[in-house]
């Protein structure tokens, strides 16, 4: 079976490792500040990888392979950027933390308000009540899946001290919408690492940007997240909060360090970035290929056919790189009726049959969002959120993937759709 994830890893990624076990420095030190000046360049917009050149090694290469406490309001704007005013980094444990640590070195806490997509994974609704504040939960765009901007709008009230906006499947939000409500926007960027948005790095556009080091991410050192800012007294407020050894006063402050093993393994795996991304948009691009002569716009004649798969590759805005972090496609009946969270129903009999017949196939999809926020609260509405949680699939793309193994997933996709034709021509 073709997992739905897995890591590029490689022997030049465990030599970075074993160099710094054999330092006898294993938490946070030289490796964790090095991986903070290289995250300071690439939001810059300098090459990392000429800085960490990284030797083949016995994996692929994937550039020859085709708190409840109240606090003090911080709240700087969200600035253009400027030779004046560099960026900063901060590391630490997880992306989680990264999003707790900056909620709470902008002063957010109790009272407050903080705006965050609904169709999101649950980690930015823990950060927020970490934080002591409350999530305000807001619908996605059809088309992207990142968050409505339209909808942000409507939210927005006089105790609101942020927005975080999720970057999903490795394409930016809509930054411009966001950014001109005035208010503190936190770019999450766990997902479109070395992506752009009006060509300028994701990351570099709000008050702050998060990313993440998770096993599966862009790149990955098992657990780990990291700050960036243009503002000098944010990140120093985080790097503050993450550690609360020999401190003069007892303020809270967390355990949130990132180790400098893991530093060493992001840090080898950010010099393999370029290389990572051209993968991912070479593969994406096959897929295109397929669905395009196999899917419901495909030279197969009976187009009425293929409807009640109806197969819709990743939309593209022409203002943004996506790098394509997760491929995820629309697996939609002719009719869809949106479900609301009241009812037991949740992903399409359609999506269900897509991924059962692709799991046939020895290749593992899944639905990229496990649940909608909304959902667990059992609140109504949400529409947009609602149809994409029950058509979605996300489909294996990593730069890991061989090129046989690609081809067994291009395959399984002409197989399914062709299966889905023969069965809709049987039935009438």
């Amino acid at each position: 079976m073709i997992p739905h994830s897995r890591p590029c890893l490689g022997d030049d990624d465990a030599t970075a490792v074993l160099k710094v076990l054999g330092s006898g420095r294993l938490v946070q030190g030289e490796m964790v500040a090095a991986l903070e000046a290289a995250f300071v360049r690439l939001m810059a917009g300098e090459e990392t990888n000429a800085k960490f050149p990284v030797p083949g090694g016995r994996g692929r290469n994937p550039a020859s392979i085709s708190g409840n406490e109240s606090h003090e309001i911080h709240c700087p704007r969200n600035d253009p950027p400027s030779p004046a005013r560099p960026f900063h980094g901060a590391a630490v444990s997880s992306g989680t933390m990264a999003l707790h640590l900056t909620l709470l070195a902008l002063g957010i806490g109790r009272d407050d308000e903080v705006v965050i997509p609904s169709y999101v994974c649950a980690s930015l609704w823990h950060a927020v009540r970490a934080a002591g504040a409350t999530p305000v939960l807001a619908d996605c765009d059809g088309e992207t899946f990142n968050i409505c901007a339209a909808d942000v709008e409507k939210l927005i009230t006089d105790r609101t001290r942020a927005i975080i906006a999720p970057h999903l499947f490795g394409q930016a939000a809509d930054l411009d919408a966001l950014l001109a409500f005035d208010i503190p926007v936190i770019e999450d960027c766990a997902q479109s690492l070395g992506g752009t948005y009006r060509d300028r790095p994701t990351g570099g556009f709000g008050v702050a940007a998060v990313f993440s080091f998770y096993a599966t991410k862009v790149i990955a050192s098992g657990e780990g997240g990291l700050v960036v800012s243009r503002d000098g007294g944010l990140i120093e407020r985080i790097r503050d909060l993450r550690e609360y050894d020999e401190k003069d006063d007892l303020s809270l402050r967390f355990n949130g360090k990132l180790t400098d093993i893991q530093a060493a393994l992001a840090l080898s795996q950010l010099g393999k970035l370029p290389a990572f991304i051209a993968r991912r948009k070479a593969i994406a691009k096959r897929y295109d290929r397929t669905l395009k002569e196999f899917g419901p716009a495909s030279r197969l004649q009976d187009e009425r056919a293929m409807k009640p798969l109806g197969l819709q590759p990743p939309r593209r805005r022409d203002d943004r790189d996506h790098i394509f972090f997760r491929y995820v496609v629309m697996v939609e009946e002719e009719a869809a009726k949106v479900a609301t969270a009241g009812d037991t129903m949740s992903m399409s009999a359609e999506a269900e049959a897509f991924i059962a017949a692709m799991g046939k196939r020895g290749v593992a999809c899944r639905r990229p969002v496990f649940r909608p926020l909304h959902r667990y609260l059992g609140r109504t509405g949400f529409e947009t959120t609602e149809k994409i949680w029950r058509h979605a699939v996300s489909i294996p793309l990593y730069p890991d993937l061989s090129d046989e193994e690609i081809t067994v997933v291009e395959a399984a996709l002409e197989e399914t759709c062709r299966e889905a034709a023969g069965r809709s021509a049987d039935e009438d």
